[in-house]
């Protein structure tokens, strides 16, 4: 049903205070009208899957837009007062169409800010990434960032970006880029060889989506982290089979401390199954050496044991990243810990 306030009606209640809970609500479903359809883009191109973080769809989306809700002492509504404040925008001299402009610039630049939160959450290695590709951006001159589309990008500043061709597909950024990359440069290393590649074809646009960027580079360092993870075993003539099992119990125990808040206060999954997960990390340090195999199966047949239905496709959209995050610190905390004996 067609909501009866108009968009600039709606608007001028809640930035003067005298909204009607009924207002309230119908501004936030115009809210999320208009974020819907950025969500969706973002989960078709498998840049956002709201199953791997535990949340629904409608949750995702408001989820993302929560900050803009924030209420202030007097029930104001601080975040969407500071946006318009700033625009320096009388709504009576505006049409409904350039308020309801205005507010979507506002809210996908909410969605963007939040999913890289999410992200950072969920896969705090993925986020840590994130944030150097921006602090990179920031302090070199090699990219700019632009939001097309509702995308936040990365475009080489010195050079015609080429936005009236088609995007550069992700499978031939990472195949190009893995020709030049190395496993043991740093994120501003790479975003140069990212820089001179997006330049020197002129094929497609020379644009990358960031959480694209941090996906690809994320890659790399993994195959980085396969190798030295090869060499981290269990010891065995070093310590008695009791002392190994006594360890990794410990270590277990504290991750489990640490990571429930994450995990489970949070809502991100379930206490039953985290407890799952941790004992699929135990069988990991316990199993032999292959067990950490860098393509998930020795992971996913541990957490199978668990999860006696699971799939491989759904171990892959649910549960891989969690998992293999854990087992990665974990594994790290063995290692220091032998270092200690």
């Amino acid at each position: 049903m067609k909501s009866p306030y108009s968009p600039k009606r709606l608007l001028g209640g809640i930035l003067s205070g005298t909204y009607t809970p009924l207002e309230l609500r119908e501004f936030a479903e115009l809210c999320y009208t208009l974020a819907l359809p950025l969500i969706r883009k973002k989960i078709a191109l498998g840049r956002l899957k709201p199953e791997a973080m535990g949340l629904r769809e409608p949750d995702l989306v408001y989820d993302c837009l929560a900050d803009l809700f924030r209420r202030g002492k007097n029930g104001e509504l601080p975040e969407l007062q500071k946006f318009f404040d700033a625009q320096s925008a009388d709504l009576d001299g505006h049409s409904d169409e350039a308020v309801l402009s205005a507010l979507r610039h506002l809210i996908f630049a909410k969605v963007n800010t939040n999913v890289i939160r999410l992200y950072s959450e969920l896969d705090p290695t993925l986020g840590r990434i994130l944030r150097n590709i921006r602090l990179s951006v920031e302090r070199n001159q090699h990219f700019k960032q632009i939001t097309r589309f509702g995308e936040v990008c990365l475009v080489p500043a010195d050079g015609d970006p080429l936005l009236h061709l088609p995007p550069m597909p992700f499978e031939v950024i990472q195949q190009e880029l893995s020709r030049v990359v190395l496993i043991h440069d740093n994120i501003p290393v790479m975003l140069k060889k990212l820089h001179t590649l997006l330049l020197e074809q002129a094929d497609f646009q020379r644009t990358v989506a960031l959480v694209s960027a941090a996906l690809l580079f994320k890659e790399i360092y993994s195959l980085e982290w396969e190798v030295q993870e090869e060499a981290v075993e269990l010891p065995g003539s070093e310590l008695e089979e009791q002392d190994i099992r006594k360890l990794v119990e410990k270590v277990c125990s504290d991750l489990y401390g640490e990571f429930y808040p994450t995990y489970v206060t949070n809502g991100k999954k379930s206490g039953e199954l985290f407890a799952k997960y941790m004992r699929a990390v135990k069988g990991i340090l316990l199993g032999s050496s292959d067990a950490g195999g860098s393509d998930g199966v020795s992971y996913y047949d541990c957490l199978r044991q668990e999860l006696p239905d699971l799939t491989k496709e759904s171990y892959r959209l649910e549960h891989r990243t969690v998992l293999e995050y854990l087992a990665k610190q974990a594994k790290r905390r063995i290692k220091e810990q032998m270092g200690k004996i």
